[in-house]
């Protein structure tokens, strides 16, 4: 086979740019997913609801059979009459409706994309094919195929969200694999029980029909690039370079695949000098996993009865309140951004609390979803109720939810009550010892009281532990189950006493600031002087989310008018926004961490980057304010020059050159390790046009320098 020298772009549609970016196997991608994610999750939530068949494992039945996984590349037009040759064959995307006009019917259908695009794509469901959609999928995509009365299995994507590990059904598969369909669908077939797979239409670049074998709605790529491999140039697109690279590791980790790839393209010439790498965990609890599937907290039955008992018994699930003296007193000591009470029953604590509470009980209607993450949990009088073929995965589960700490009640004897089975509904009656055991195998446990045949304790994550994603079963290539396989980033959250390890705030400078908002209209206005540097940032890295981090009055979200961005907003002063955020692609902070306290300063500024995916923008005035605190303190508390709060951001994160202004800068901050992508985003900033008459000078009272300084010439550069 020969590779071609230079793929011919036909459609129409791809109009031909003038120039291309250069790129190589080398090359930072920086993919993003194609919708936001509260769309995914919600799409999530509508495929469990109303599509119920499921594809289940088959790896104890492996097949050496050739398998043919059908892409839409435009290398298919040359090789698709191969197809005949093979008894089973996958679909994706394009390829359904291609295979059928040439006359070959395909055994399943994968698609994991979730735009309604790719209804058209697919075109009519045919019998005799089985159709295996992702739960992400659009729901126009399954009403299409649920109306074509075909069979279909649905499975699920494995993300690290804490979101998306939530919605994820006990029980249920969530196969790994990579961001576009090819990987996934390589994962699938192994899941389903092959190994000898044969790729057509798998090239991660433009043929000679363009980017894909046939017409396709998104036809035309916002950017193209160029990539020379083993002497001969491709025309592609980091979106397949990404998939490409992608192809490797997922074969790295299933070794036990048989892959020979078809047609002439990136992939396939990357392919003759693939050499598979032998595995090697990073973390000693870092295994091969193929899919994971959360361990069921509850039996169904037991799930009905324990409703049948809150509906007729109006003492049940009340006992909650004996503690809120306990509770409000571990309030004010830890001063939580949140609050979960575990098995909340009918919910008396949250009631009682002057503050937002999320509440969780599989017992309760409209209270089952799985739970959040939280800074403090309440866990009274649950663990005694769980089935003891189930505890250790509800033991797992609260370890998931808990960020500090937890407030646990055990009682250690019989219950009064019965369930309406005649069982005691205290179903688990062992001593405090058995407990302690129990929770010390999990938990770092603090104090640990014992008296009337009650166990009151005080429990947090184990150093080093991973909260996030514990109750995870993974499942390895070769079938064997690995539980705790997966976790997800490590929060180092440990008990110090009843002390919050990181305080962002403390509540009485929090109860300044929201006089300071009340006091003055103009307070916390400052986000929207950047958004034209907002905008061109987002325009350059392709962004999909952008969190104001110390939103104020909104003013940066309102400005904001980009099509497929997602805004988010975090203050810790005003109410309604103080919940901790998701990260995001961009993170904007200005005008912000010269009025952190400075006792406060590394815990924000560790949390801060925490938050930061690809880019942050940090604006940071070094004067003194004109306005004062209402304790007589001046609004700026640091007030420190450009070099000392580079020093200090420096242990965090890296730091682009300075831009400097009159008494203020901006620096581009990145996550460590991508000190280039701030260098590349301070150039963008540079970039922006002047706004007319000084506009921008008279909006942001104290002028830059129009336009930014060359970082080279007056910007100090970051390490």
């Amino acid at each position: 086979m020969t590779a071609v020298a230079e793929p011919v772009v036909a459609a129409p549609e791809a109009a031909e740019p003038t120039t291309y970016t250069p790129l190589s196997l080398d090359t930072p991608l920086g993919t993003s997913y194609c919708i936001e994610e509260w769309r995914r999750d919600e799409q999530i939530r509508w495929c469990l609801k109303h599509v119920h068949s499921r594809l289940v494992p088959q790896l104890e039945k492996v097949s050496d059979e050739p398998v043919a996984i059908v892409g839409f590349g435009p290398s298919l037009q040359d090789t698709w009459e191969a197809l005949k040759d093979f008894k089973v064959i996958f679909t994706m995307s394009g390829s359904h409706k291609f295979c059928y006009e040439h006359g070959i019917r395909p055994t399943y259908h994968v698609e994991v994309d979730p735009r309604p695009h790719k209804i058209g794509l697919m075109g009519t469901p045919q019998p005799g094919t089985i159709y295996l959609p992702a739960s992400c999928v659009h729901p126009d995509y399954f009403r299409h195929l649920l109306k074509a009365q075909v069979e279909m299995r649905v499975w699920h994507v494995f993300h690290t969200s804490e979101d998306a590990l939530r919605l994820l059904p006990p029980g249920e598969w969530s196969l790994a694999g990579g961001s576009g369909v090819g990987v996934r669908a390589m994962v699938l077939a192994r899941f389903m029980g092959y190994r000898n797979l044969h790729m057509f239409g798998y090239d991660g670049c433009y043929g000679k029909a363009g980017s894909h074998a046939g017409d396709h709605p998104i036809q035309k790529a916002k950017s193209l690039g160029k990539m020379v491999y083993d002497g001969v140039e491709y025309i592609t697109t980091p979106a397949m370079l990404a998939q490409a690279k992608e192809t490797w590791q997922t074969l790295d980790q299933l070794a036990d695949l048989k892959v020979q790839f078809y047609g002439e393209g990136l992939v396939q010439h990357i392919h003759r000098y693939y050499q598979p790498k032998k595995f090697m965990p990073v973390r000693a609890d870092h295994q091969q996993v193929l899919a994971v599937a959360k361990q069921p907290l509850f039996t169904p039955e037991h799930q009905a009865l324990q409703r049948v008992m809150h509906d007729e018994e109006p003492l049940y699930g009340t006992t909650g309140i004996r503690y809120l003296d306990v509770v409000l007193y571990i309030l004010n000591e830890v001063k939580p951004i949140s609050v979960l009470d575990y098995g909340c029953g009918k919910g008396l604590v949250g009631r009682a609390l002057n503050r937002p509470i999320w509440e969780y009980d599989p017992g309760i209607t409209g209270k089952e979803e799985s739970p959040r993450t939280a800074d403090v949990v309440i866990c009274t009088h649950v663990l005694e109720h769980v089935e003891p073929e189930c505890l250790d995965a509800v033991l797992d589960d609260l370890r998931r939810c808990i960020r500090s700490l937890a407030l646990v009640v055990v009682s250690t004897h019989e219950a009064q009550k019965c369930l309406p089975d005649g069982r005691n509904t205290h179903l688990i009656v062992q001593n405090a010892a058995w407990w302690k055991e129990k929770l010390t195998a999990k938990f770092q446990v603090g104090d640990f009281l014992v008296e009337d045949g009650l166990i009151k304790c005080v429990i947090g994550p184990q150093a080093g532990m991973r909260p996030g994603k514990q109750g995870v079963l993974g499942l390895g290539p070769d079938g064997s189950q690995k539980e705790g396989a997966v976790s997800i980033t490590p929060r180092d959250a440990v008990i110090k006493g009843m002390k919050q390890a990181d305080l962002l705030i403390t509540p009485q400078y929090r109860a300044i600031q929201r006089e300071m908002f009340t006091r003055y209209k103009g307070y916390g206005t400052s986000g929207k002087r950047y958004v034209a540097q907002v905008r061109a940032l987002a325009k350059e890295f392709r962004l999909r989310s952008i969190l104001d981090y110390g939103c104020g009055r909104h003013t940066l979200a309102k400005a904001l008018r980009i099509k497929g961005v997602q805004v988010r907003q975090y203050d810790p002063a005003v109410k309604g926004y103080e919940l901790d955020p998701e990260p995001a692609d961009l993170v904007v902070c200005n005008d912000v961490l010269e009025h952190v306290e400075p006792q406060c300063l590394d815990a924000v500024l560790k949390h801060l980057v925490s938050k930061v995916k690809q880019v942050g923008l940090v604006i940071v005035a070094t004067n003194v304010a004109m306005k004062q605190l209402p304790d007589g303190r001046n609004a700026h508390l640091i007030v420190r020059d450009a070099e000392w709060w580079r020093d200090r951001m420096l242990p965090f994160c890296e730091v682009g050159p300075l831009c400097m202004g009159q008494d203020q800068f901006l620096a581009i901050i990145t996550p460590k390790g991508q000190a280039d992508r701030a260098i590349t985003a301070t150039t963008v900033l540079r970039s922006v046009p002047t706004t007319p008459k000084g506009e921008l000078e008279a909006r942001l009272h104290l002028p830059l320098p129009t336009p930014l300084p060359d970082p080279l010439a007056k910007c100090e550069k970051g390490a």
